[in-house]
């Protein structure tokens, strides 16, 4: 599972958390690891209003809404580029927001 996170992400990768704090991709690969290993971990997440733009040749913004746990609602937007032929995230950010506006 390793490798396969590093190849969907740009070596360069950062996330901006909705606590405003700054994630590598080491720090979100250690993360998302300790979650898969635990057996007990669940994703509970709805994903709507998707939008993607092209911002320029072989990057592309998408934008969505999230909700977690059917309580936690952010806008979430990703950068993605293409890097010899293979699509891997630059960018990543989450926004919490009011839930009545999802």
């Amino acid at each position: 599972m390793l490798k396969s996170l590093e190849k969907q992400m740009c070596d360069e990768f950062c996330e901006v958390g909705a606590s405003g704090n700054v994630y590598t991709k080491q720090d979100v690969i250690e993360t998302l690891l300790e979650r898969y290993n635990n057996p007990d971990y669940q994703d509970i997440w709805e994903a709507k209003h998707f939008a993607l733009a092209k911002i320029a040749t072989d990057n592309y913004l998408l934008t969505y809404i999230l909700i977690q746990d059917k309580t936690r609602v952010t806008r979430r937007s990703t950068l993605w580029r293409r890097v010899n032929g293979d699509w891997k995230v630059l960018y990543h950010q989450g926004t919490i927001i009011d839930g009545g506006g999802a």
